[in-house]
């Protein structure tokens, strides 16, 4: 076709796919958005609206007229007219005319009468390319009762009819939680699951398009956390379209397994979706090595690594997963745009198999992807990717494993830590895992090792800065961390990170609360005063005895709490808390 292509929501744009978009929660009045109201809304529609017409301007007006006259051939021209009108560039500003001009009613009059197939694709494709604009269009298109008429179109004879009206449920469907709840709730699903299949279409890549844009739509229903009752069908489904070979297709199935993932747990049948033949042939995707399936399918294997069900976690580690990460990981390849995302996904799920200390000695036994993942925590400028390393590193050293402790120490992995820490925001949500990661060393069988590296490094400086920079701003807090709180603080269970957090797992500057500032400052007094008690007396005592530091400490804000308060509350001694017996989580 010569005129331009409808404007579409399509899937997350790569830089939004970390963290599929949230919405407020939905108010009374989207409640209320039922199809027993919107179909009410259809009835006894006039498609001639004469007073409008002193509203359109001069160059609509005779393509107004046609659309409303009684002549097929002209109502066509009329369609064909704002079909265009509401594609390419500053299509939302007159797609709020149209809206404006009242021609949405128009449109649902052509697609509750005996109307030709030409002009029901027409009017399709002008819904589609409204919905695509911002909420407040896609809500005109509910509130002028097309849902229902969608879903009538969906069970149409002609496949491309059916694709366009998919195509527009997917708009509506990908805007708002409330509307793909009406969506679900009035079994639109099922006709949706079944548009690429019988007769109707021109060819077979004609066929193949309905295909994926039913996948699309798919993926933009499992946005939000949906009723997955009402989503069962799916959980069969997608395993059979994952054996296909359109890389466009699978990029939908895996972007809408992704997500489900995320939710496992919540639906027997989605539990039952998750086999061992899946998971290995997620990983052979992923060693196709296509860029438009890679994103979708790290964040599915991220959700798939970070399962409570250990089971879940073996398959993918024996379809040869970790080879796989390291293959991305070493790609110089990779497009810039998108090489950051792939490596902070890798290394997340890399981290979340090594919190399973069944799996670590896999993580670990390639040394060619420890020093790549060591050299970056110490060389790299991707802040994100820094982060994840860090953490991968803490759940690495957590298991306390002295073979592969000792590997880590041998390739640098001290200098890289406290580097990275020095480096980071004293107050960033990380510096708990690095906090933990030397607390991990320092149990270590080989001390005298350990604490020449760390004392070489600075550790002590780089743990006294953490904590007095964490007091300093959360004073009035101290006392909001009671015994109890403490304690917990060290009762630690593995819990890897989901795709979902990632976001926040990767911002080590995000602002945090004054609460979680004192709980960094007190991990960090802890492991000073359990494994560096020596350098923490003397550190507190020539900071209290130092004139220029107690001059400091005058012009710093610390509430109602006097600077004696002050340093006894930092010199004073803690009991010593029983070892972890598993990983902590960040959150």
């Amino acid at each position: 076709m010569s005129f331009t292509e409808p404007v579409h929501k399509g899937p997350l744009s790569f830089k939004e796919a970390p963290k599929p978009r949230r919405r407020l929660k939905d108010n009374e009045q989207d409640k209320v958005d039922g199809l027993t109201v919107l179909i009410q809304k259809t009835k006894a529609i006039s498609i001639v609206k004469e007073e409008v017409v002193l509203n359109i301007g001069q160059d609509e007006e005779p393509a107004y007229h046609a659309l409303h006259s009684r002549d097929a051939k002209s109502q066509l021209e009329g369609l064909q007219y704002f079909r265009k009108y509401v594609c390419g560039e500053g299509s939302e500003e007159r797609a709020e005319r149209v809206i404006q001009w009242g021609i949405l009613n128009t449109l649902a009059w052509f697609l509750t009468h005996d109307t030709p197939e030409a002009l029901i694709f027409e009017t399709l494709w002008i819904i589609t390319n409204i919905a695509a604009g911002p909420t407040n269009h896609t809500t005109s298109i509910v509130e002028a009762g097309f849902l229902p008429l969608l879903q009538t179109m969906l069970s149409h004879k002609e496949g491309t009819i059916r694709t366009q009206a998919a195509w527009a449920i997917g708009n509506v469907v990908g805007d708002r939680e409330g509307f793909r709840d009406i969506v679900l709730q009035n079994g639109i699903l099922h006709p949706l699951l079944r548009i690429w299949e019988g007769p109707g279409f021109r060819d077979e890549s004609a066929r193949k398009e309905a295909f994926r844009i039913a996948m699309w739509v798919v993926d933009n229903m499992c946005r939000y956390k949906p009723n997955w009752h009402e989503m069962s069908p799916v959980f069969e489904m997608l395993p059979q379209v994952l054996q296909q070979d359109d890389p466009y297709l699978l990029k939908e199935c895996c972007w809408a397994l992704a997500r489900i993932l995320h939710q496992s747990g919540r639906h027997p049948v989605m539990d039952s979706m998750i086999t061992e033949h899946l998971c290995t042939r997620l990983v052979h995707i992923l060693s196709q090595d296509n860029m438009i399936t890679n994103h979708p399918i790290l964040r599915a294997l991220i959700n798939l690594s970070s399962s409570s069900n250990v089971s879940h976690v073996k398959y993918i580690v024996d379809a040869h997963v970790i080879p796989q990460l390291e293959y991305i990981l070493m790609d110089s390849h990779l497009p810039k745009n998108i090489r950051s995302s792939l490596h902070v996904f890798s290394v997340q799920i890399l981290g979340n198999i090594a919190a399973n200390k069944e799996f670590l000695h896999l993580v670990l036994e390639s040394q060619r992807l420890v020093k790549c993942l060591l050299i970056s925590l110490r060389r790299a400028e991707d802040q994100p990717l820094k982060v994840e390393i860090c953490m991968w590193l803490r759940n690495c050293l957590f298991h306390q494993q002295e073979e592969w402790t000792t590997l880590l120490l041998e390739n640098g992995a001290v200098e890289a830590l406290l580097g990275f820490m020095r480096g980071t925001d004293p107050r960033a949500k990380v510096q708990m895992a690095g906090i933990d990661a030397i607390k991990y060393l320092k149990q270590h069988k080989k001390a005298e090792l350990v604490d020449e590296e760390l004392k070489k490094h600075g550790a002590f400086d780089v743990l006294f800065s953490i904590m007095f920079k964490n007091f300093n701003e959360s004073w009035d807090h101290v006392d909001t961390l009671d015994e109890s709180d403490e304690e917990s603080e060290e009762e630690y269970v593995p819990m890897p990170v989901s795709a979902y957090n990632l976001s926040t797992q990767s911002q080590p500057t995000v602002s945090i609360s004054s609460e979680y500032k004192t709980r960094i400052a007190h991990r960090a007094k802890q492991v000073l005063e359990q494994h560096f008690a020596e350098d923490y007396q003397k550190a507190m005592i020539q900071f209290y005895q130092s004139q220029e530091m107690m001059n400091a400490m005058d012009s710093m804000s610390f509430g109602n709490h006097p600077v004696d308060d002050l340093c006894s509350r930092l010199s004073s001694s803690v009991r010593v808390m029983p070892q972890p017996d598993s990983a902590v989580d960040l959150k």
